[in-house]
């Protein structure tokens, strides 16, 4: 009974692949379009996924902000940040840390609060509004003088 069972399958897949070989059918063993092999315009991707110039971290040039001669973006966030006197002294000593990219062009691109790194959703929003407000005064960070998307971080202390 084994045997014939053995026999059944064998005979199964001989008959499949000499079908095949009639009929010429083309059964790709590997894929034959890979990615090395497609054309940028080819690579289907979903909108919002595909950046065409990735953003660096490590640059031979940081961005430097660029908003009023010799102001920094310490003085920048002193101005422009406010929240109440309880929260400020609550909070005294303490960090947010805000991630973004610098754009070529100088504006201010993916904000948000680094995970862990928030202190309250008050201040955090605030923190937020003002990182948005640095968009368009900051010089573009490089590499070999040409300039580069990069990720910046920036402290607001309480």
């Amino acid at each position: 009974m084994k045997h014939s069972i053995y026999y059944i399958v064998a005979l199964i897949i001989l008959s499949c692949t000499s079908l095949v070989a009639q009929v010429g059918m083309h059964i790709p063993t590997a894929p034959e379009a890979t990615i090395d092999t497609l054309k940028p315009a080819e690579i289907q991707t979903e909108p919002g996924l595909f950046e065409p110039d990735p953003v660096y971290s490590y640059v031979d040039e940081l961005p430097y902000f660029k908003f009023i001669s010799n102001s920094t973006i310490e003085e920048f966030i002193k101005e422009n940040f406010f929240c109440s006197e309880e929260l400020k002294k609550q909070y005294t000593g303490k960090y947010i840390f805000i991630e973004c990219v610098i754009e070529m062009d100088g504006s201010v691109s993916n904000v948000k609060v680094l995970p862990g790194k928030g202190l309250n959703p008050k201040l955090d929003a605030e923190a937020l509004r003002v990182t948005k407000l640095t968009s368009g005064k900051w010089g573009p960070a490089k590499i070999n003088g040409k300039p580069i998307r990069y990720r910046h971080r920036i402290k607001f202390t309480m």
